[in-house]
């Protein structure tokens, strides 16, 4: 695989090109300045992604509920941990080293590009996605739940902030080639939302977590709110381990010991706070003092607000997220204090789409607020946002961070259909008129047109 730092082929902020390496998939790279978006999206986008916030929480709190009745969830039998043996080494799955420990990068992306091969339905082997997930959660249970990244302070090293994935493996694999593998120069924090939605969640999870162990210095992972057992069981990635035949109970663990927030250090780009979601009614110390908590984050207070909560700048404080029905709103007041409690000029988070994948609001004095989504045309290749990631560079106190953006090529299921494997990327109860007409203009960006901020 052919691999190209991003900023050789963005030097122009004017310019856009389509890139097309060996073996991949085809991206669109565009370039925007620091601190800045370009167009902006329409309100039927804006209001479509507040419905399906709405509707989100209100699935998840069924699950809640379905669980403590009798189980009919999937015919697909669960893998139990005692079954998992290794492979036959004679069959053609595709095999990784017996010591996980000696994984390495090119190891991942000679995975990723199993993955990748047509008709984009090859899996894992059971025992190698169970190794992979004890692997990689015991790198992450020595990471405190408020989490300090750690660089070598290497010469133009940055630090990637990636949005929510959710299931798209396109885009995993644009921004791999896009911004190139994590080394000790290039470090990747992960912010959340890995799985659900998309049809390749578990492969997804797969290469982050190799990414994880290939690299440990180099990469970091926050929590979502859908990583969480809950949440995944109204989603698909539960019902898409289980058509895979691979172990769920193992992801509930990995979920447990993730990070709940980052710092950025202040010498890339004054520094940054970065959660999934926002925050809630609590000071800096109190911020500070929680736990990484337990398989469902739903109804637990600071960690809800964390992963649930949305911004909303035209109020002031904390108030209850009656959109969602779950996490809380927090003003731009409440943003300024955090960032002056915790000695960082920028907040980041994710956890909506954003029609240009980054979007960037100024806060008083430099500072600044954004939000990093990196699933292009959300959910499931049905709209017609672009992917984003925010790339702080060190020494570069004065300028904010970059944001970069893409468009990338839905991967195409040619066999195995949807249907006969049993899930269906988490949608089926929503996929009524509302989803079915949820982004009409899909298509409309690709062909060259300006959009129209009308509804």
């Amino acid at each position: 695989m052919l691999r190209r730092r991003a900023s050789s082929f963005i030097s122009n902020a004017n310019k856009s090109l389509f890139i097309r390496r060996p073996g991949t998939l085809p991206i669109r790279l565009l370039a925007t300045a620091p601190g800045t978006t370009a167009s902006q999206p329409s309100t039927k986008f804006n209001n479509t992604n507040k419905l399906d916030n709405k509707i989100e929480a209100n699935l998840t709190k069924l699950s809640i509920a379905l669980s403590n009745l009798p189980s009919s969830e999937s015919s697909f039998p669960s893998v139990p941990p005692t079954s998992v043996t290794k492979p036959d080494p004679t069959n053609h799955t595709f095999h990784l080293p017996d010591d996980l420990s000696h994984m390495t990068t090119s190891d991942t992306l000679d995975l990723l590009e199993y993955f990748l091969k047509p008709p984009y339905n090859h899996t894992l082997h059971p025992y190698y996605f169970s190794q992979i997930l004890k692997s990689a959660t015991s790198i992450l249970d020595s990471r405190l739940a408020i989490n300090k990244i750690e660089t070598e302070m290497l010469e133009n090293t940055t630090i990637t902030v990636i949005g929510d994935l959710h299931g798209s493996l396109s885009d995993l694999s644009s921004l791999l080639q896009t911004i190139s593998p994590p080394s000790p120069t290039n470090i990747y924090l992960f912010n959340g939302d890995y799985v659900d939605r998309g049809l390749h969640s578990v492969e997804v999870l797969s290469i982050i977590c190799c990414l994880l162990i290939s690299s440990p210095n180099s990469v970091y992972l926050n929590r979502g709110n859908h990583e969480d057992t809950h949440v995944c069981k109204a989603y698909g990635f539960k019902a898409e381990c289980n058509s895979k035949h691979l172990n769920w109970e193992e992801c509930g663990k990995f979920f447990e010991n993730l990070s709940l927030a980052h710092l950025i250090p202040r010498e890339y780009n004054g520094g940054a706070l970065v959660v999934h979601a926002g925050i809630g009614n609590c000071d800096w110390k109190e911020f500070c003092s929680i736990s990484k908590g337990d398989g469902s984050i739903l109804k637990s207070g600071i960690l809800e607000d964390i992963t649930w909560s949305d911004p909303d700048f035209t109020v002031s404080g904390i108030r209850s997220n009656e959109i969602r029905g779950a996490g809380s709103f927090y003003g731009g007041d409440v943003v300024e204090r955090i960032l002056e409690d915790c000695g960082r000029k920028h907040f980041v988070r994710s956890h909506e789409p954003r029609y240009n994948g980054v979007e960037h609001v100024e806060l008083f004095d430099g500072k600044g607020f954004y939000t990093v989504f990196t699933a292009t045309d959300y959910p499931n290749f049905e709209g017609c946002n672009l992917a984003g990631v925010l790339q702080f560079n060190e020494g570069g106190e004065k300028n904010g961070p970059e944001i970069i953006t893409w468009e990338s090529e839905e991967l195409v299921m040619t066999s195995n259909d949807v249907n006969e494997t049993g899930y269906d990327n988490g949608l089926t109860c929503m996929k009524s008129k509302l989803l079915e007409e949820i982004f009409l203009h899909k298509g409309e960006r690709r062909g060259g047109g300006e959009r129209s901020d009308e509804s």
